[in-house]
């Protein structure tokens, strides 16, 4: 180790450069948010009842990812219209790493969740995640003098206390 020091430092040898792993990048660990507006997106592919119950709750500006909202604004209307076609939702996008993504986004499961009432309680907690941090994407984004802004703010605060208190069944 002395050895190799002293040659570093007098210029003879120079310190090993080890690869980066790459799978490190590929395996990055979703935040929370991320997760739950795709486990949401999801679900309102899977369940029909689903969007009539949370249209009124959750709507597509909720979803603060850019693609996570396109995908929700196209999902919203296929619904309204009565046909949902993931597969149309998809081509729309012309990348296809965006393709992917969206893809990825009507798979997205929780592996710990088997009965009725563990389901309804993700579901739940999944809807207030992603309001809860729709309201605080948008109050840090809100313009100082945007008086309604703030207010529909204070609104949407009022109603996810209330949410917390309701019961939303996805059967």
């Amino acid at each position: 180790k002395l050895v190799k020091k002293t040659a570093i430092r007098a210029g003879m040898a120079r310190p090993a450069i080890r690869p980066k792993t790459t799978m490190q990048k590929e395996k990055q660990k979703e935040d929370g948010v991320k997760k739950s507006q795709k486990l949401l997106l999801t679900w309102l592919i899977e369940y029909d009842n689903l969007y009539d119950k949370i249209k009124d709750i959750i709507t597509p500006e909720d979803f603060t990812e850019d693609i996570f909202r396109k995908v929700a604004e196209l999902l919203y209307e296929q619904k309204k219209s009565g046909t949902v076609n993931p597969a149309q939702i998809i081509s729309l996008f012309a990348e296809e790493e965006e393709q992917r993504e969206v893809a990825e986004l009507f798979h997205a499961r929780i592996h710990e969740v088997d009965s009725a009432e563990g389901r309804d309680k993700a579901l739940k907690e999944t809807i207030l995640r992603v309001k809860d941090n729709s309201i605080t994407y948008r109050s840090a984004h809100l313009e100082p003098t945007d008086m309604q802004g703030f207010q529909q703010i204070v609104v949407d605060r009022r109603t996810l206390q209330n949410m917390k208190k309701m019961h939303i069944s996805i059967d």
